[in-house]
């Protein structure tokens, strides 16, 4: 942001009325007077989507609980800079399908390339937007079987969004 000449402003719910009940509609349309963009990095996908309808300034998704786009485009920026274009290549994703493997599932669209998904039984991504997907993401159950002849592995913390109190618990 400083690069650009911008200026960044954290906003905690401490320092916004969000933290006092105030509904997120009326937060949107006052900070979308004061700024030109806003990035949220929240647990309620359903919040930040109604916060973007109401905002007037680009919303920038920086986590929620459905999708992790801006670590996804690090990974994939990542993965281009060190192995080249990552069309048409193959990538998998072991671990449960929480808010990183469905950015991944949206990146096999988006950039064309083939995901491999593993995850234990009952962990899978939500089946909406495997559909999506076609035949751009495969859904195995076996990581030996998941990992051959791919060009990328990728994973994340075993407990997902919400899950703290599961860590190392199975």
């Amino acid at each position: 942001m400083a690069q650009f000449g911008g200026h960044a402003l954290f906003l905690s719910p401490r320092d916004t009325q969000l933290g006092r009940g105030e509904p997120i509609e009326d937060t949107a349309r006052v900070l979308s007077e004061m700024v030109d963009a806003v990035m949220i990095r929240t647990f309620s996908h359903a919040g930040l989507e109604a916060y973007a309808s109401a905002s007037s300034v680009p919303v920038i998704n920086a986590l929620s609980d459905d999708y992790h786009p801006c670590q996804l485009l690090a990974d994939v920026m990542t993965w281009t800079e060190l192995r080249g274009s990552v069309k048409g290549r193959t990538a998998v994703w072991i671990g449960d399908g929480n808010n990183m493997c469905h950015s991944w599932i949206n990146a096999a669209r988006q950039f064309d390339f083939h995901l491999r998904i593993c995850c234990p039984k009952g962990y899978e991504p939500r089946a909406d937007i495997m559909a999506a997907a076609g035949d751009k993401v495969t859904l195995l159950h076996d990581p030996q079987e998941a990992v051959k002849q791919v060009d990328l592995i990728t994973t994340d913390v075993w407990a997902s969004m919400g899950q703290g109190g599961r860590a190392g618990k199975t």
